[in-house]
Parts: structure tokens; sequence; C-alpha cells
């Protein structure tokens, strides 16, 4: 074989393997990792490219990207952090965009109320109830925040510093009630749908209660897997991606999504 046909061979090789595909390297707030492994399944049944992810607080995981970590792409539970991330330079220009919004619920044993309590009602439990309330931390974690939010707007946020427990995360908040060390949690209603506990009592928090959970992802300047990001975002904005993000509970920003820049 001459060298112009070996090399020829050589370019042939190497574009096929560049076809086979990128691996995508994602932080993912911790309320959204089980939405996002559906997401991913389904994404790579269908395409080349592979997926890492990686999942903390928001908070967490914007100080591990501002300190350099490698992610092509971030999803957060809220919009100042991709916001931020964006004006230092961090992000890729014109990729921020509104994925989900979260809603709140308060966990509690059954029996305690009836079935259809009113705010008063609540109100009175929480005075009353005599042992901890689990929370995300609200210093870290967009959810923890919207819970204290909640428990400001009832004037209880001071009377109950004695009794909160801070999960680092909202996943963490969650394992308190589920495994059952507390009987008393301020969760993500997608929580309660992925991973229903018997014998506890949901109520929705009011979204009015709170500041709006708008999620925003963003994609990283430094990633190096620009093909497979553009390919996983289109499928999440598929009608399959949107069905699975709605299935779990979230709502679905009215606002346009905005295109990416690749």
């Amino acid at each position: 074989m001459g060298p112009t046909k070996f090399a020829l061979l050589l370019a042939s090789c190497l574009l096929t393997s560049y076809s086979w595909g990128e691996t995508l390297n994602i932080a993912v707030a911790s309320n959204f990792k089980a939405t996002l492994e559906k997401i991913a399944q389904g994404f790579q049944q269908s395409s080349e490219h592979q997926l890492r992810i990686a999942s903390a607080s928001t908070g967490m995981l914007y100080s591990q990207i501002t300190h350099g970590a490698h992610f092509d792409l971030f999803f957060a539970a809220d919009q100042k952090s991709p916001e931020l991330l964006e004006k230092k330079g961090l992000t890729l220009p014109g990729s921020r965009f509104s994925y989900a919004e979260g809603h709140i619920v308060l966990l509690f044993k059954s029996g305690q109320l009836n079935n259809t309590p009113k705010l008063e009602d609540i109100r009175k439990m929480l005075v009353a109830h005599s042992g901890k309330l689990a929370i995300a931390n609200p210093n870290v974690a967009p959810y923890g925040l919207a819970a204290k939010q909640f428990l400001q707007q009832l004037d209880l946020w001071q009377d109950l510093q004695s009794q909160l427990v801070r999960g680092s995360n909202i996943n963490q908040a969650y394992q308190y009630i589920a495994s059952g060390s507390l009987n008393l949690a301020v969760v993500a209603t997608t929580q309660i749908i992925i991973r229903p506990i018997k014998n506890l009592q949901s109520w929705p928090i009011p979204p009015a209660m709170h500041a709006p959970i708008i999620q925003q992802a963003v994609q990283l300047k430094n990633s190096k897997s620009r093909q497979a990001a553009k390919a996983f975002l289109n499928y999440l904005n598929s009608a399959a991606g949107q069905q699975i993000i709605r299935s779990d509970g979230y709502g679905i920003p009215h606002k346009p999504v905005r295109s990416t820049t690749i």
C-alpha cells in the first residue's frame, strides 16, 4: 500500500472514530437528577453520544464550575447561578435557557390533618410540632430558599430555627423523612412522584408563598463536546423530553427556549 493510500485510510479511520460520538459531562441540581437520568436514557438509546452526570446542590456545583471544574452543561435549580456564570464570561453566549419550573410540598405523618387542610391548619400544625423539620439548606439550594420563604410568609421562620434540619441539598432533606428519621419536611413535588412514601400526607405549598423556582441550564464556555451538547439539548426540548419533565411534576416555563449557540 502506497503512502497516499495509507494516509487516506488513516484519515478515514479517524473520521469514523470521531463519528462514534462524544462524552458529555453534565452537572445537575439534585432535584432534577432523576428526571435528567430518564431523559439521558432515551437520548443514549438513539444517539452515539455518552453522558456522565454529576449531581449536588446548585450552590456547590456553581462553586465547582467557578473553580475550574470541567462540565459541558449545567442544569441549575435557579436562574441566578447561570446568570452569574454568564456575567463572569464562563458560558457559551446565547446558551442560557429556562427548562423547568419547580414546586414544593410539605410532607407530614398521615392522620394529623384531614385530606384537604387549609393554610391555617398547616400553620397550627407547625406551631404545635415539637420535633424537627427538614428543609434543604437555603444558602446553597433554591428549594431550601423556597422553603424558607414559605415559613417566612407564615411568620414562623425565626420561631422554628431550633427545629430545622438543613440538608445539603433537596435529596438529603427528602432522605431524612424517607428513612423515618423525621416526620416533617419541605421537599420538591417531583420527589413524591418519583419516590412516594407510605403513611405520609403531602400538602402542596401555594406558589404565591415563595418566589418562582425557575430552573435554567447553560452550556459552559470550555465545553469540548459541542455536537453532543447540541444533540442532547435538542432531545431535551423534543416532545419526548418535555413529556418526561411534565410527568415528573415540573411546569414548563412559558418563555420560549433560547436558541443555543454552538
